[in-house]
């Protein structure tokens, strides 16, 4: 830990380089979220058009093969 009182200029230069570090790992971290985020969304959006599919699909084969049947 840097003691802040301290107020020399490579005491002021190694606080700022560990908090641009931070700053940077905390950017990195965001934008990793986002892709990861959008990638999720995107399957999401193709698992729940696929199941509507199914559904309307299992809807139609009942309403011509199942229902006339009985």
């Amino acid at each position: 830990m840097v003691n802040v009182t301290d107020f020399d200029v490579t005491t002021m230069q190694n606080i700022l380089k560990q908090m641009s570090s931070g700053m940077g790992t905390a950017l990195y971290t965001t934008f990793a979220g986002l892709v990861c985020s959008i990638l999720t969304a995107a399957q999401f959006h193709l698992l729940d058009q696929a199941a509507d599919e199914l559904v309307d699909g299992t809807k139609h084969l009942t309403q011509i093969h199942i229902l006339p049947r009985l």
